[in-house]
């Protein structure tokens, strides 16, 4: 827009600002999108919404007019008896969880930690009212300035402070409130966002362009001195993006739709080719990733497609009024009623059961309705709390669900973005109530996963609400989650923000299941004041929605029973030749006639449709065939003065999205599928981790014990080692070593669909068909609102959301994992800065390393062979119960048994044996290793290790964990002083700023960002040193405790080629060269960036040995050594920078049993099969004799003279 209309003195009395920004911003009108089921314009259904704006005073008045009624709310006794029931509710917003208390106590009930936790690590939302509380604050990492304040609120309570709401009118430089909000620093912008988020607000128009507006900040007492802290008000830091995206894609919207083609008359198109539309969107997925790799291999997805990351800030001293602030007028404490009054509530209506609640209440909840006695009476419940019980049903039939939102904006006179609507349930049916205040994370999915797990584990039935209905709650919620992820990425796409008010629906059993969220309202705004370029934004993702209705199903239940949605209908009817009509109130006559297979009241309906002004899109043919079902999908647009609305429209057996098939929700494979949610840090391969001595992961409180169990010969493949590691975060696994146990030759591929990564989460690369699939759709709903336009894009949504079905395999190696990400070309993207290539040929994969060692899977997923580059082989055998042997290169073998599905001994091939026990409840409780020598370990009831106790009957180390299953405390043995004493270490996780606290209360802190990348290390003198990251997850700046930074640059196949520092002034460099096989093979010292020494030169064989080495110690001078190997890859023999000669011999087993240096007389050895020396016989003739007992360990050595030393 041009600067004269967006300057600050083209405004004058409020009545010309409304009628401008009226003009100016077409997205002031109210668009309305209604999905899934048939409705009118007034009806219920995705609504894009926007608002005038309402100053501080007009709000309160309209608020205060607006106040609830005493009786139309539970009674805060009421909530607080609820809330002793069970989980249940909420008991208030700042109630002191589970979640909360351990916060607090990481947090070591510190006000500046507090306040420095909600500043750095949520996300603020510009939206008014108490919507999420502080607990569902938390887990999502966003929220609005009264969530925030909760969740500061609440850590202050819960560390014994008085903390308390202030609310006031809050003045400010508009340009600070323009970075906060995302938008162009343009008061005019800023006025729209804010209005259109409920937020009341005024602007200085005649004076420097200052805004004001209705905020809530905490007031908290410390030491008898009261402070202001205000987590939620900060700044942000922007990242551009790549200019031109579409020149990076390859892509031109003309040369696609020529491409679809397509049979046009007036009134209809088919046989759009899908092909071709995949094809084309292949190669522009293709040449993203290309161009990626080729210019930003190392990017975050921000500097592909733009975005922004809070500027992290730690509070210096408190504050005695908010930071930024210009003035504060109508200051005064929030009481509990004036927060009930700005409170987002929910009533729930259905056959005699009638509950408001409150969003705080339940945001991070399970809402389900089931029936249940002979009188089929719904239960409406609340994490398993019985909340209400309504009258009688008859089994089979239909009653009304109504369920309005009521929010606490004053625009609209206070109704903006209120809305109602029906849900048809049948009786006798299960449904859960699936809600999104802007809550929705990874994080909450996770927690919901771990209750269904642990109900399941519990021995809960089924098909109760405890199992049932969280199966049903995580399907909701993941549909939830991965449409806010896209909204996400296609806003940043748009340059807009997208501001999401709430989305209601039911996920369902009925006698199949099915998703339907109706209710849903958002604000989506230009960030830079483009009238149109809300709508269009609206319009796609109201596209990519629809789509992930079928496919979150096809997700959580297995692509072999395929879902349904508006979009895939219209895609299978194209495919199937149909045509697509364009029906209005002008050519209806013409269009009706060649409709087939519409009923007369579904004709008569449509027929009432057009009459009234709706724009329709129907397909030629309403049975559209979906394996078992058949039905209907078509598009329902409708302008009505200022407003629009956009119907998905399903009519068939369900509505919204829905299961093929008539069959139960298969709650394991939910319950498999939601475990891709959990980002457990400690178990992924490719993130480093600290650990305590007693390893505990500083990450992520999770205790890990690695045992060594059985051991011949040296590394794999020419050697073998039975190794057995447990993760108390992996406490509810249990294959074939226990609950929480694994050993490092169960070597595993599953494959699963995880939609996060490829929407951005991870890689850029990762998100590559994401990026192009929403560039497309947006840029076509841009220009083409039409047939072409909407045909097309229904199929580019549908090829968008078959990228996140199936698009996912994690490698388990033991007790760690990689995840693949597979592109649209078949390949696998690999986990940030991990260089091994995931390869599928035919139906199996393979684990290739760059340096030529490869793991090949069998048809099951199940490691079958081991290969390094020499050809040396180890093999994998499996019987009934798993893997049965493992086999080296020298024919060593290792032989398990099994009882009850678990591994009961393990014996190699020279004898030796190790035998483990389990109790009934499946935990490891014995190792005996192969001298007899018992090792005990105890576990709590939910399968976490406890304690270790070793063979002297001493108990080495005692875990307690706290509510959340971390490792709070641990008991250690400790000799100090001479003296043998049981010592205690404390343990605390914020997740972002963790503690390792030892006996003597030093404390050690780490820091980790959002991937749980450590960010910095202080000591207990509190001197700290930092690093940070690029995309592929490398250390670029590493910074010591004195400030000096010592940085890494890396090339695009994850190669250092670059170390400067750690020094100012000078810059004193280290640069690498590699080889086209990436192997390093020159080092180089450079000044100020340019060369100035050579360092060294190494050359490689084929196979990848170093054969050759050169160093360079000054100029004209060079020392060098060679080496030669065996084909297997053992050294045969060196000459060293002396040029003296070494040559080695071998046994059968690959131990040395000979070497020679130059002409002196050979040094023999002898090795037994486990492969400990038995005998060395020196140069001179002399022997040494060693033997072992069966652990390995050296019990006797007998010197030349025959004088014997014995171990114990």
């Amino acid at each position: 827009m041009a600067d004269l209309e967006f300057g600050f003195f083209t405004k004058g009395i409020r009545s010309l600002r409304y009628a401008l920004v009226a003009v100016l911003f077409v997205l002031a009108s109210t668009y309305i999108c209604v999905t899934p089921s048939v409705t009118r314009a007034d009806e219920p259904g995705w609504k894009m919404v926007t608002a005038e704006p309402v100053s501080p005073q007009e709000a309160r008045q309209i608020l205060e007019n607006n106040r609830s009624a005493p009786d139309t709310l539970m009674s805060r006794a009421e909530t607080d008896e609820m809330s002793t029931m069970g989980a249940g509710v909420a008991a208030s917003a700042t109630e002191a969880t589970p979640e909360i208390q351990e916060l607090a106590r990481a947090l070591q009930h510190d006000p500046k930690l507090i306040y420095d936790y909600v500043r750095n690590n949520i996300d603020y939302v510009p939206t008014y009212g108490l919507v999420n509380g502080a607990t569902a604050t938390l887990l999502a990492g966003r929220g609005n300035d009264w969530d925030q304040t909760s969740l500061f609120i609440a850590l202050m309570r819960a560390s014994g402070y008085t903390a308390n709401y202030v609310q006031g009118d809050v003045e400010y430089p508009f340009f600070y409130i323009a970075n906060w909000l995302g938008v162009d620093s343009n008061i005019n912008i800023v006025e729209f966002m804010l209005a259109s988020g409920g937020i009341p607000v005024t602007i200085d128009y005649f004076g420097y362009g200052h805004v004001t507006i209705t905020r809530v900040w905490a007031e908290a007492s410390i030491n008898g001195q009261d402070y202001v802290f205000d987590p939620a008000f900060k700044q942000y830091d922007y990242q551009a993006g790549i200019s031109n995206l579409a020149g990076a894609m390859g892509y031109g919207q003309a040369n696609l739709l020529a491409s679809a083609g397509g049979t046009f008359d007036s009134n209809s198109v088919k046989n759009m080719s899908e092909t071709n539309i995949r094809t084309q969107l292949q190669t522009y997925s293709a040449n993203l990733v290309n161009h990626i790799r080729s210019n930003y291999p190392n990017a975050e997805l921000g500097e592909i497609i733009g975005g922004r990351k809070i500027r992290y800030e730690e509070m210096a001293g408190y504050y005695t009024s908010p930071p930024y602030a210009l003035t504060i007028s109508n200051q005064s404490y929030l009481t509990e009623q004036q927060l009930d009054d700005n409170c987002l509530k929910i009533t729930i209506d259905h056959k005699g059961i009638n509950q408001i609640f409150r969003s705080w209440e339940i945001a991070d909840k399970r809402i389900t309705i089931f029936y249940t006695g002979s009188s089929h009476a719904p239960q409406l419940k609340v994490d398993g709390t019985l909340i209400a019980t309504g009258s009688a049903t008859t089994a089979g039939n239909i009653y009304p669900l109504n369920v309005t939102v009521n929010h606490p904006y004053p625009g609209n006179g206070g109704t903006y973005c209120d809305q109602s609507g029906t849900f048809n349930l049948k009786s006798g049916s299960s449904y859960n109530i699936s809600c999104d205040f802007n809550t929705v994370s990874e994080k909450l999915i996770n927690v919901r996963n771990t209750v269904l797990t642990e109900n399941r584990n519990s021995g809960q039935a089924e098909q109760s609400d405890a199992v049932l209905g969280e199966a049903l709650n995580i399907m909701g919620l993941t549909w939830l989650h991965e449409w806010a992820l896209s909204d996400k990425v296609a806003s940043e796409l748009a340059d807009a923000t997208s501001i999401r008010h709430h989305s209601i629906g039911v996920t369902a059993q009925e006698s199949g299941y099915y998703i339907d969220v109706k209710i849903s309202v958002s604000s989506p705004i230009s960030d830079h004041g483009d009238s149109a370029g809300g709508l269009v934004l609206f319009r796609s993702i109201t596209a990519l929605g629809s789509a992930f209705e079928h496919g979150m199903l096809e997700q959580m239940q297995g692509i072999d029973k395929p879902g349904a949605s508006t979009i895939k209908l219209l895609q299978l009817s194209n495919m199937n030749g149909k045509k697509l009509f364009y029906g209005d109130f002008i050519n209806w006559t013409s269009v009706k006639s060649l409709l087939k297979n519409y009923t007369t009241a579904k004709l008569t309906e449509l027929q009432n449709l057009v009459n009234a002004g709706h724009q329709l899109y129907l397909p030629e043919d309403a049975n559209i065939v979906l394996e078992s079902w058949k039905g209907l999908g078509y598009i329902d647009l409708y302008n009505y003065g200022e407003s629009n609305s956009i119907g998905m429209i399903i009519e068939g057996k369900y509505n919204g999205g829905y299961g093929a098939y008539q069959v139960p929700v298969d709650i394991p494979t939910v319950n498999f599928q939601a475990e891709n949610f959990l980002r457990d840090d400690s178990i992924q391969a490719n993130i480093r981790t600290p650990a305590s001595l007693e390893p505990v992961n500083l990450a992520t409180g999770a205790y890990m014990s690695d045992n060594n169990d059985l051991a011949m010969g040296g590394a794999a493949p020419r050697g073998l080692n039975f190794a057995r590691s447990y993760n108390s975060s992996s406490n509810y696994q249990n294959r074939t070593m226990g609950y929480g146990c694994a050993h490092n030759y169960d070597i595993y591929l599953e494959t699963h669909s995880h939609g996060d990564p490829v929407l951005g989460v991870r890689r850029a690369v990762d998100a590559a068909s994401a990026i192009v699939g929403l560039f497309v759709v947006l840029d076509i709903m841009k220009d083409h609102n039409d047939l072409q336009g909407w045909l097309s894009t229904c199929l580019v949504s549908k090829w968008t959301i078959d990228q996140v079905i199936d698009n996912s395999v994690s490698v388990h190696l033991g007790s760690k994992v990689m995840e693949y990400i597979k592109l649209t070309d078949g390949t696998y993207n690999a986990p940030p800065g991990v260089t091994t290539e995931l390869i599928k040929t035919g139906s199996t994969f393979s684990l290739k390393e760059r340096f030529g060692t490869t793991l090949d899977f069998d048809s099951s997923n199940r490691i079958s062979q081991w290969k390094d580059a020499d050809g040396n082989t180890m093999s994998f055998s499996y019987g009934g119960d798993g893997l049965s042997s493992v086999e080296d290169s020298f024919g060593r073998i290792l032989s398990l048994s099994y009882a009850g599905g678990l591994i009961a001994t393990v014996s190699d091939s020279a004898g030796r044996m190790v035998s483990y026990g389990y109790d009934a409840n499946d935990n490891l409780t014995t190792c005996t290793d192969p001298e007899g020598k018992v090792w005990h370990y105890g576990y709590d009831d939910k399968h976490r290790m406890t304690s270790l106790t070793n063979p002297l009957d001493i108990t080495t180390a005692t875990n307690t964990y706290n509510s959340l299953g971390r490792v709070d405390t641990q008991t250690v043995h400790r000799k100090i002083g001479g003296n043998i004493t049981n010592v205690t270490y404390n343990f605390y996780f914020s997740g972002f700023r963790n503690i390792e606290e030892d006996p003597d209360g030093n404390q050690t802190v780490y820091f980790f960002d959002d991937k749980g990348r450590t960010i910095g290390v202080q000591d207990a003198l509190g001197n700290r040193g930092s690093m940070s990251y690029d995309g592929q997850d490398h250390v670029i700046v590493s910074t010591d405790p004195r400030g000096n930074s010592t940085t890494f640059t890396y090339d695009g196949d994850n190669n250092l080629i670059k170390t400067v520092g750690p020094r100012t002034g000078t810059e004193y460099d280290t640069e690498y060269d590699y080889d086209g096989l990436f192997r390093k093979t020159d080092t180089h010292f450079s000044l100020n960036g340019t060369r100035q020494s050579h360092l060294s030169h190494v050359d490689y064989d084929a196979k990848h040995h170093p054969t050759g080495s050169t160093i360079y110690p000054e100029a004209g001078k060079q020392i060098t050594a060679n080496a030669a190997y065996y084909s297997n890859g053992l050294l045969k023999n060196s000459i060293d920078g002396m040029d003296v000669l070494t040559t080695m011999d071998y046994d059968t087993y690959g131990n040395p049993e000979t070497t020679q240096t130059a002409s002196e007389p050979l040094v023999h050895y002898s090795y037994n099969r486990v492969g400990r020396m038995l005998e060395l016989t020196d140069q001179a003739g002399a022997k040494t004799r060693f033997s072992y007992d069966d652990r390995g360990l050296i019990t006797t050595k007998t010197d030349p003279l025959g004088k014997t030393t014995n171990y114990t």
